[in-house]
């Protein structure tokens, strides 16, 4: 795993190929090396070189499939910083990259999206809009949010609507909002 560090992207995609097959050959290391298996691979989310970022995306979410909510809740915390570092990020590419392991992880974990659903949606949403600049003389919290089009991007506008509301028509984005909402009523309630 000290590989997935070096300085050699082709390196670091050789070695989350490594890591790939031991896992897919051996499972069981999954559970026993989770904590250093999150914590290496979540790095690669904003890896430069694509190779390197989609293979340890890749393995990244063959381990999230293989083991339980209850097993990844103690890493779920890197984990989410990681994906909102990506989804974040300057480059496009890893913009993008990072949706696929943040639909893996609406499958997987909805239960432990819910506490980070807010800084998630928040990124999701300013990831296809573009803030609003202040004009002069404007209060600052009356700054919205419009569609971003950009031609040059790497994914158009509308293959991007399309997955947005794909991920909306499935549910994923309405089960974080309805579980959410349930969690706060039942705090409401409780209290």
């Amino acid at each position: 795993m000290c590989h997935l560090n070096h300085y050699n992207a082709s390196i670091r995609h050789s070695s989350v190929q490594s890591i790939k097959e031991l896992l897919t050959s051996h499972p069981t290391l999954i559970a026993q090396n989770l904590s250093s298996l999150i914590n290496n691979l979540a790095v690669l989310l904003t890896d430069k070189d694509d190779s390197a970022r989609k293979a340890g995306a890749s393995v990244l979410q063959h381990v999230m499939r293989s083991v339980s909510a209850t097993q990844m809740s103690p890493f779920f915390t890197i984990l989410n910083a990681h994906i909102c570092c990506a989804m974040t990020h300057i480059s496009e590419a890893i913009q993008v990259d990072s949706l696929t392991v943040l639909d893996c992880v609406l499958q997987q974990y909805p239960e432990l999206v819910v506490p980070h659903s807010k800084e998630l949606l928040t990124n999701f949403v300013h990831q296809i809009s573009q803030q609003k600049k202040a004009g002069p003389g404007s209060r600052r919290d009356m700054l919205g949010a419009e569609l971003s089009v950009n031609p040059s991007s790497i994914m158009s506008s509308q293959k991007w609507r399309i997955k947005v509301r794909h991920w909306y028509y499935c549910g994923w984005v309405k089960s974080i909002i309805v579980k959410c909402t349930s969690k706060l009523k039942e705090r409401a309630e409780f209290k």
